[in-house]
């Protein structure tokens, strides 16, 4: 069937809309993660171990900040807390600590009660095969059920690491060692590095000295790049992360196209792919934010992407890079019965301001200047 993309939502740091703000260039913001119609951002009062920890809701519709959730005092982690908001397979909202040295300071995973911000710890991980950093990790699994597993890459080493918990309890862990990367001139993952989980035993990396590229878990040998379709490879070396999803039985997947260092600033790729998200099978649908969405370094290549479904024929998926913006999207396929109307005329709101002229985030009370991204102006009254 036809598929249509729309804009839903955009914040950016850019000159055109300067609706979102960070403080020091998004390193206390990291990370963020969509479950249901809530958008929740990672956040630190500042870069210390002892920074008040929390998370920045934002409606998932409108793109509304809604208030923080203020976190408990067990975030306060070594090295800096609340570097990372993920969610597990059933939605469950959990937050780690940055660890400077994984094989002596643990990534510590607390689970968030998301009307209180009371803090439940369901991993504390550490591996003596390096002393490189660990920034992020991925959840997978039912951390309420106590059955779950966490990956985690590190920045200086060639590994990916798989804890393993049952009913609660650490059972395992496993090593894959990664045989060879992308570019092969690269010698280790590189800054912060992601892992998407594809299945029990294959997985994307992305890093700061790799581009994505897919591995066999259980021998370590890559098993697909973009050596197979170039012409899909990103610019950006600056940027981890991504996210793939399946709509109407077809995959699709999300991924950085170029960094800051790009004439637009930071953009994504949207490509549809085939029953195996293979690297060959890559067709380019679009290029997003047209302009980018902003070209500020936040130092740790954040770049990242989640989606929610919202039917059999709708996904609506993000995108966040710290210090730059955070943007909604929605992917339709028009053939789906009642869908067709979604993607006729739809204008979106790409800036507001007050009566002054003054840019504001949210709408104020009285009249509002709303511009459209078909260019049309009009005015609003928020009572």
């Amino acid at each position: 069937g036809n598929v249509a993309i729309n804009s839903i939502w955009f914040r950016s740091v850019a000159d055109d809309y300067k609706n979102i703000q960070f403080g020091s260039d998004g390193s206390f913001n990291r990370t963020f993660c969509v479950v249901g119609n809530t958008v929740y951002m990672s956040g630190r009062s500042e870069n210390s171990s002892g920074a008040t920890p929390y998370l920045r809701k934002f409606d998932g519709q409108t793109g509304e900040i809604l208030g923080d959730i203020i976190l408990g005092d067990e975030a306060k982690l070594v090295y800096y807390p609340c570097n990372q908001v993920m969610k597990d397979s059933k939605g469950n909202i959990c937050i780690a600590n940055l660890s400077l040295n994984i094989s002596s300071t643990p990534v510590v995973v607390h689970k968030v009660d998301l009307e209180t911000g009371a803090l439940t710890q369901i991993a504390s991980l550490t591996y003596s095969g390096s002393t490189s950093r660990c920034d992020h990790v991925t959840l997978t699994g039912d951390v309420e059920a106590g059955n779950f597993s966490i990956y985690g890459a590190f920045a200086k080493a060639k590994v990916v690491v798989r804890w393993n918990f049952e009913n609660g309890v650490a059972k395992s862990q496993d090593v894959c060692s990664l045989a060879t990367l992308y570019p092969t001139t690269a010698t280790a993952l590189g800054t912060a590095p992601r892992v998407i989980v594809i299945d029990e035993n294959s997985f994307f990396v992305v890093g700061g000295e790799t581009q994505l590229a897919r591995y066999d878990f259980s021998t370590g040998k890559m098993t697909d790049s973009f050596t197979n379709n170039m012409d899909m490879e990103p610019v950006a070396s600056e940027a981890n992360g991504g996210t793939w999803f399946t709509m109407n039985g077809t995959n699709y997947m999300v991924y950085p196209y170029a960094d800051f260092t790009d004439a637009n600033g930071h953009q994504y790729n949207v490509v549809k792919t085939d029953e195996n998200l293979s690297f060959k099978s890559m067709e380019l649908m679009w290029t997003f934010p047209k302009n980018g969405m902003g070209a500020v370094s936040s130092t740790t290549f954040q770049a990242d992407a989640d989606y929610v479904k919202v039917g059999e024929g709708m996904v609506r998926f993000y995108v966040f890079v710290p210090g730059n913006g955070l943007c909604a999207y929605e992917l339709v396929d028009t053939s789906v019965s009642g869908l067709e109307s979604v993607v006729e005329g739809v204008a979106t709101e790409v800036a507001r301001y007050d009566l002054s002229g003054r840019l504001v985030a949210n709408p104020v009370k009285g009249i509002n200047i709303v511009k459209m991204s078909d260019g049309t102006v009009k005015k609003v009254i928020v009572k």
